[in-house]
């Protein structure tokens, strides 16, 4: 008897747990970003990824702004340790980093299909701005970017919908701003 009860609690621990994440995948978020390889930067396997994947994925109507670049100037700095197998100064391959915001929100699963990369690329951006605060990394122009030798992108190198330079000027101003309050 002990035994059966033993198993049913288990089952049910297991359901709540395969529930859980079955709700996590259907969540509905406003604000995801991505990184995609073109070709892998192990076994240099064409990934079939480029921007005509983005377009596509990005031309849904659930989309209300997006951002986008491709980081093909990138070389390895001091403390990068996503690339192992890569010397510091030496290139790391082309990838494709992007946001989206969406009034209404998308799924995970779904970014994740109309982009054709796995779900597991896709991140949740938390917080009021971290859609803008994104946008703001692509190009590589804060001080803390520039301070750890990172490529400076030119404004024209990102791809997005809406006035970016002007939303992250504004942003950026408003941190400091509030940096002096404190």
């Amino acid at each position: 008897m002990a035994e059966l009860e033993q198993n049913t609690e288990s089952t049910n621990v297991q359901e709540t747990i395969s529930e859980k994440t079955e709700q996590k995948s259907e969540t509905r978020y406003h604000q995801l970003a991505f990184v995609q390889y073109e070709k892998n930067p192990k076994t240099g396997e064409d990934l079939n990824f480029n921007e005509l994947n983005i377009i596509r994925a990005f031309s849904h109507r659930t989309i209300s702004k997006y951002a986008y670049a491709l980081h093909d100037k990138d070389d390895k700095i001091a403390g990068d340790e996503s690339h192992p197998d890569i010397d510091i100064g030496e290139p790391i391959p082309n990838h494709w980093q992007g946001a989206i915001y969406s009034k209404n929100g998308v799924t995970i699963n779904k970014l994740a299909e109309w982009l054709g990369i796995p779900a597991f690329l896709i991140k949740v951006l938390h917080g009021r701005d971290a859609f803008i605060d994104y946008v703001g990394y692509l190009p590589h122009d804060d001080a803390k970017q520039q301070a750890l030798g990172k490529h400076l992108y030119d404004d024209n190198e990102i791809k997005a919908n809406f006035d970016w330079r002007t939303e992250v000027n504004i942003y950026r101003q408003r941190q400091k701003d509030s940096d002096l309050l404190y």
